[in-house]
């Protein structure tokens, strides 16, 4: 526990766009080798579940979730929601145009920062279903906030592009206390979010990632 494992799934370093986790579930794309979930299982220390949302194996970028819920795109399939409500989390379906909830929209059990041009919806199923106060704003000068950060208890790693009003306003909304920094991820991706799935217990990375992004990310996303 408290460490950085580096995977691929399926070859492709993008773990971030395939999964999403909180402290108790890891949900995945169907398919990945089962070596490589029992290494993701170990690292976070949780449950994994697999699954495709809309028949897609971009899960990460489909859903979005904390310890209270999941708010899920709305091209799922009765049988994948059927899926995920066996979690026993609350699960509603995202009602706006927007598919890809999981690239718009950061999240931990307190707040959610969100593109600004998020429909209003959508923003009301987040606060009812995940129970946090949603903000709008960006990263990076980029609304897609899911991608372009990684939040857990300790610290949030950002964009390289974070700018400085857009670091306070991430300290206004989700608390002084923790480490802000910026890095990269698989050898220079500024969307740290597409390359990085962590929780309080771990973190797993893309194995294209070098070391200095590997010291980048331990040191924000340790304790």
């Amino acid at each position: 526990m408290g460490k950085i494992t580096l995977l691929n799934f399926h070859k492709n370093p993008f773990l971030g766009i395939f999964g999403k986790a909180n402290d108790e579930w890891l949900i995945v794309a169907r398919g990945v080798p089962l070596e490589t979930i029992k290494k993701a299982k170990e690292a976070l220390d949780v449950d994994v579940i697999e699954i495709t949302i809309g028949g897609t194996s971009l899960v990460g970028s489909l859903l979005v979730l904390n310890s209270k819920g999941i708010v899920v795109s709305n091209i799922i399939y009765e049988d994948e929601l059927k899926i995920l409500e066996e979690i026993g989390l609350e699960v509603a379906v995202a009602p706006g145009k927007e598919n890809a909830v999981g690239n718009v929209v950061l999240v931990d059990d307190k707040a959610a920062l969100v593109d600004p041009e998020l429909d209003e919806e959508t923003v009301n199923v987040l606060e009812d279903v995940l129970k946090v106060k949603v903000y709008r704003g960006t990263i990076g000068d980029s609304g897609l906030v899911g991608m372009s950060a990684v939040i857990n208890k300790y610290g949030i790693l950002c964009h390289p592009d974070l700018s400085d009003n857009e670091e306070k306003l991430l300290k206004e909304i989700f608390g002084e206390d923790r480490t802000i920094d910026v890095g990269t991820v698989n050898r220079g991706t500024p969307f740290v979010g597409s390359g990085i799935i962590a929780n309080s217990k771990g973190v797993i990375v893309g194995d294209r990632s070098t070391g200095v992004e590997l010291m980048r990310i331990e040191s924000t996303l340790l304790p």
